[in-house]
């Protein structure tokens, strides 16, 4: 028996402000600390995607605070990624180059 589980995410504004939609599954009520490290993560992620459209920076943060690179994605989840609510896929949709 195949068991699935859920994934549970949370988007936030670049100043930590929880966003009113979420992917994958819709917003969960949990709320994930501020990264003490934010600022630093913010200009990371900024200069790996200063010269691209569009790209998901991947950085991870350690419980000793130091910072980790994963990956950069351009394709997330091959563009099937689901919104909710469902409006927020065409809002962000719109805003791909063709």
């Amino acid at each position: 028996m195949l068991c699935k589980k859920k994934r549970i995410f949370r988007l936030y504004s670049t100043d930590w402000a929880p966003l009113d939609f979420c992917i994958f599954n819709p917003p969960s009520g949990i709320k994930f600390e501020k990264p003490a490290c934010l600022d630093e993560l913010l200009s990371i992620a900024e200069k790996l995607s200063a010269e691209l459209k569009f790209v998901r920076v991947d950085l991870h943060v350690s419980g000793d605070d130091r910072i980790t690179f994963s990956e950069l994605t351009f394709h997330p989840g091959g563009g099937r990624v689901r919104f909710f609510p469902r409006e927020r896929d065409f809002h962000f949709g719109a805003k791909l180059p063709r």
